[in-house]
Order: C-alpha cells, then structure tokens, then sequence
C-alpha cells in the first residue's frame, strides 16, 4: 500500500491543492480525507506543501518527490478479478454471442436490449441453462 504523504502528494497534485476542515485533510470536494492536519503539516515542514489559510498546495519539491517515488500499484487490475466483474464479465459475452429471438428482431433496437439484459439476469441467477 502507498505510504499517506505519497498518497497525499498525489491527490494534491491532481486536485492543485488540497482542504483542511474538521481535523483531516481532504481534495476539493471530496468526502473521504487523504490525510490528518498533522500529517499536512509534517509535509509543510518538509517543503512538500505550502498552507495558505486552509489550503494545501504542492510545491516543486513536492512534485520532484512524487517523480521519485514508484508509481502505485494498478488498483483497477485487483478489482477486475472480484467474482462480480468475473460474472459480469462472462454475462456481458454471452450478450454479444445469444441471438435475440425472433420476435425481438423486429422491434426496434432500444426494445430488445431489455430482452437481452432479462436473459442475462437469469442465466446469472441459474434459471437459464445454456446450451
């Protein structure tokens, strides 16, 4: 797992600055905190950031320290194997491979994809048995 600061750093550099309220420090906007005033504060005293009223902005420092540092581990390739995009994944191919039946043929497009997605919840669901 990245380290806090490194973390921060990247959310401040992405974001241009960062925000202090209630004790944490968050991205502009954002409703979960990067990182503790403390934490914000050890980095201002590294030259990491400057605070300018409740504003964090990174510095080049800052930025010459994320240069420095590995890049973080790809999170989407972890979320990608979670059984869920696992059956996803498998229900969105036979999609593209059942033919629509018959009738579905001749509605027009935006009607049969409900056909579609109905198939594939209850194949998911095993009350279709493919063959």
């Amino acid at each position: 797992m990245e380290e806090p600061r490194i973390r921060a750093l990247r959310r401040a550099q992405v974001y241009g600055y960062l925000v202090a309220r209630t004790g944490r420090v968050y991205y502009p906007g954002g409703s979960r905190p990067v990182c503790s005033v403390q934490t914000a504060l050890e980095m201002v005293r590294a030259r990491w950031l400057v605070r300018r009223g409740d504003r964090y902005e990174i510095t080049p420092e800052g930025l010459r320290v994320l240069s420095e540092s590995p890049d973080p581990p790809d999170e989407g390739q972890s979320a990608r194997s979670h059984p869920f995009w696992t059956v996803a994944r498998a229900a969105h191919e036979i999609a593209r491979a059942w033919p629509i039946p018959s009738a579905a043929a001749a509605m027009p497009a935006d009607l049969s994809a409900p056909l579609k997605s109905i198939r594939i919840c209850a194949w998911v669901h095993g009350d279709i048995i493919l063959s």
